[in-house]
């Protein structure tokens, strides 16, 4: 007989739509006085510490509450949550209640091609941004490290007049 099932964060972004994941971790990260969460009394089975009850409401679609195409809640049921373990918990039977995800549409030609570009665009200033911090960066502790060793400027001027003359 199942008393329950627990599945991981990671594990819940593969079985339950977005919005009801989004609401559960936003509340579960604000779980201190808020109207939506009670003190869980069901102990983590990683860590074995108490986790949160997150009351969540469930409906059909995947939009965000308040959002134009958000249709009416189905359903709102108490979910227990582990947040440093990641952990959700569901007692017989809640799973059942949340609709399974849909899975996403593939992007367009013209998304790909965008977020290309996006990435193009970062990764060349990323390249430039890392170049010009470690030439700055190596030339300044040289310079440093040449100004406190008068000795080492004398030995550096007279190797590089070498042959000049």
């Amino acid at each position: 007989m199942l008393h329950g099932a627990a599945i991981t964060l990671t594990e819940a972004h593969g079985r339950l739509q977005e919005d009801e994941i989004g609401e559960l971790w936003a509340a579960t990260r604000q779980s201190r006085g808020a109207e939506s969460v009670s003190g869980g009394t069901r102990s983590c089975p990683i860590c074995t510490v108490a986790m949160t009850s997150i009351l969540v409401s469930v409906d059909a679609d995947e939009a965000d509450d308040g959002e134009c195409a958000d249709g009416e809640d189905s359903a709102s049921v108490w979910i227990d949550v582990c947040e440093p373990c990641q952990l959700i918990w569901f007692d017989r039977g809640e799973l059942e209640v949340f609709p399974v995800d849909v899975v996403d549409a593939e992007p367009s030609a013209e998304e790909v091609a965008s977020i290309a570009q996006v990435v193009d665009g970062f990764g060349a200033a990323y390249a430039a941004a890392v170049s010009a911090r470690e030439a700055s960066t190596f030339t300044e502790r040289a310079y440093r490290f040449v100004a406190r060793n008068p000795g080492l400027l004398r030995a550096l001027t007279t190797v590089g007049s070498l042959g000049r003359e």
